[in-house]
C-alpha cells in the first residue's frame, strides 16, 4: 500500500487521504481496506474499513460516520479516507492497511 507522505490542512476544512494498493487487494472478496490513526506516544486506533467489492463501510464507535468517509476507486485500486471539519485532535499519522477481517 502506498500513501502520501504528509498533508497540511486548515482547521475546519476537509482532507482526503489516498492509499493505492495492489490490484488483488481490491478485487479479492475477503480483502478489506482498513484505516488507522496513530498519535505519537499513544496506541494506534482503528478508524474503520471498507469492502471494495460491495463498498460497505463500518466504523469504530470512537469515530463518527458524519465526520469520516471511507471510499474506494476500484479501477485505480485506491482507497480514500475523508475527514470533514478537521480539528486539532485529527492531527496524527493515518495509515491504510489490508484487513482480512471486517470486525474491530
Amino acid at each position: 500500500m502506498v500513501q502520501e507522505r504528509s498533508i497540511t490542512v486548515v482547521f475546519g476544512g476537509k482532507v482526503r487521504l489516498g492509499c493505492t494498493g495492489y490490484t488483488f487487494i481490491f478485487s479479492y472478496i475477503f480483502s478489506y481496506i482498513a484505516w488507522l490513526k496513530h498519535v505519537p506516544g499513544k496506541d494506534v486506533m482503528y478508524i474503520g474499513g471498507i469492502n471494495p467489492e460491495y463498498e460497505n463501510t463500518w466504523f469504530s464507535p470512537s469515530f463518527k460516520e458524519e465526520k469520516f468517509t471511507i471510499t474506494t476507486n476500484n479501477e485505480e485500486s485506491t482507497g480514500y479516507l475523508q475527514i470533514d471539519n478537521v480539528a486539532f485532535e485529527d492531527a496524527a499519522v493515518h495509515y491504510c492497511a489490508r484487513d482480512t477481517n471486517c470486525e474491530y
